[in-house]
Parts: C-alpha cells; sequence; structure tokens
C-alpha cells in the first residue's frame, strides 16, 4: 500500500512534467512578435551584446574610385554581400577593408537594383571572417535584425 509522500510524488509528477513542457514552449523574447514588457527588450538587449561583438568582425569597407560603401563577409570563400549602388557594374577592381584597418583585392560580381543588394568577390587569399547568411525561408517579416556599417571607419 502507498503511504502519504509516495501518494504525493505520484500526484506530482504529472505537474511537474506540465511545468517543464510548458516551459519549453515560452517564446524567447526575441522570437516574439513584439516585446510584451521590459524584461523582453531587456533579453533582446542582452542578446545582441553577445551577437554584436562576432558579426562587427565581417563587416567591411567597399572602396572605389574615391567612394565607400558597407559591406558583410558571409561566406569563407570571401563572398561579400553589399549594396548595389555600392558596387556598380560587374567585373569592376576593388579594394575591401577589414576591421582590421588591412585592404585586399576583391572583384564586383553584380547585384540587383529593384533590391539594391549587391556582391563582390576577395580575390586574396586568407581567412575571413564569417556573418553566416539565415537559411533560405528561415527570415519572415517582423524579425528582429540589426544592421552594421561604417564605410569611414570602425570606429
Amino acid at each position: 500500500m502507498l503511504n502519504y509522500w509516495q501518494i504525493t510524488f505520484l500526484a506530482a509528477m504529472p505537474l511537474a512534467a506540465l511545468s517543464l513542457c510548458l516551459k519549453a514552449k515560452e517564446q524567447k523574447a526575441w522570437e516574439k512578435p513584439f516585446p510584451e514588457n521590459r524584461e523582453d527588450l531587456l533579453a533582446i538587449q542582452e542578446r545582441l551584446r553577445k551577437i554584436l561583438p562576432e558579426a562587427k568582425k565581417a563587416v567591411v569597407a567597399i572602396e572605389s574610385f574615391g567612394g565607400a560603401g558597407s559591406g558583410v563577409i558571409v561566406s569563407e570563400d570571401g563572398m561579400v554581400l553589399t549594396a548595389a549602388h555600392v558596387i556598380g557594374k560587374s567585373g569592376k577592381r576593388v579594394k575591401v577593408r577589414l576591421p582590421d584597418g588591412k585592404r585586399v583585392n576583391a572583384i564586383t560580381l553584380g547585384g540587383s537594383e529593384i533590391s539594391d543588394a549587391g556582391m563582390a568577390e576577395i580575390t586574396d587569399e586568407g581567412d575571413w571572417p564569417v556573418a553566416p547568411m539565415a537559411a533560405r525561408g528561415s527570415s519572415k517579416i517582423g524579425d528582429w535584425c540589426f544592421a552594421l556599417g561604417h564605410p569611414g571607419g570602425f570606429d
């Protein structure tokens, strides 16, 4: 026969399991459609503080004929995502300035004036810091995002 503590334990187990399931389904602050309170905003801020230093390592300046624009290295082989108005025509030789000030050679690959998105490829050999792109279809309207860039410097 079960004693009082055994019955209490057996009765509490389903409640504890349900509580864990509900906790597991709680949305993170940055997964919600909008922040619901101050704690959500602080959680989003903390997440950004963790992510931004790594992302900043892949932010570059693209320099061409006296002008400059921002870009971000999105692949280990040196593909740089930028704006179409920054790179202009495809096949143009440009310089990419890394956050440490080092300049490397690149060539523009082209872009879309409609979406103002363009690509360049670093042609020098090297190990490039990368800010990986999200998988196609994984982002949706309303997702949190941030933008980094400063073509004139990194301070």
